[in-house]
């Protein structure tokens, strides 16, 4: 009888709970993977020229 307590306490308790952290440790590791990624792109382009290969011609008035 303790065999089968064994079993069932481990598929009931213990692997579910298991399979949870390994599945929020996987998650957060790939949030923190995707919001460095989002950060390193919004970066290249609020850094980037507005108008792409355009001149612009800018006058100083000295003032």
């Amino acid at each position: 009888h303790i065999e089968l307590a064994i079993s069932d306490a481990y598929k009931r308790l213990l692997l579910p709970s298991l399979s949870n952290e390994a599945l929020q440790k996987a998650k957060d590791k790939a949030d923190e993977a995707a919001i460095s990624i989002f950060a390193k792109n919004l970066k290249q382009l609020l850094l980037g020229s507005p108008l792409g290969e355009k001149r612009v011609l800018a006058i100083d008035p000295g003032f």
